[in-house]
């Protein structure tokens, strides 16, 4: 593997775990403050410098307003729900409460898929080849879709 796709892999392992033991110990606790918590935490297990408040930063809807107006070409989503905005993070059930009335999809199924099912609601899951984040060795879903065009296309054909 090269390098620097391993050194990413490293992270993104160490974010997984921190998160999941964080958000364990502190289901109540905003993703902002999660992720301000874990991140020293990260940095320590990769034996990096701690980051700055800065590089903590965690997502909400201004950052998602940033993303969407730069490498999302603004498309125009019906619906973005943060946890910034709800109070939680997933898994929390009070996330997929909040947000029934829509169809679900996430990749993560630690995030989302998991606690989607054990809060009674469908979701679609969209495959992404080699992606780490939030996997569990039992995958569960109620759709299953290679692409966000496949899961378009079922859509429209009323599956």
């Amino acid at each position: 593997m090269l390098p620097m796709l391993e050194l990413c892999y490293q992270i993104l392992d160490a974010y997984n775990e921190c998160e999941r033991i964080q958000h364990t110990k502190t289901p109540e606790m905003k993703y902002a403050d999660l992720v301000d918590t874990i991140y020293p935490q990260m940095a320590a297990r990769l034996d990096l410098p701690e980051p700055t408040p800065e590089e903590s930063a965690a997502f909400d809807q201004s950052s998602f307003k940033m993303s969407n107006a730069g490498s999302l070409g603004g498309f125009p989503f019906d619906l973005f729900i943060t946890a910034e905005e709800v109070g939680s993070s997933k898994p929390d059930p009070r996330n997929f409460a909040y947000m029934l009335r829509v169809v679900y999809q996430n990749l993560s199924q630690y995030h989302a898929h998991h606690a989607a099912k054990n809060a009674g609601i469908r979701s679609s899951w969209i495959v992404r080849q080699g992606s780490i984040m939030g996997n569990l060795d039992e995958h569960v879903y109620d759709w299953r879709f290679d692409t966000l065009g496949d899961m378009a296309n079922a859509f429209e054909r009323g599956v």
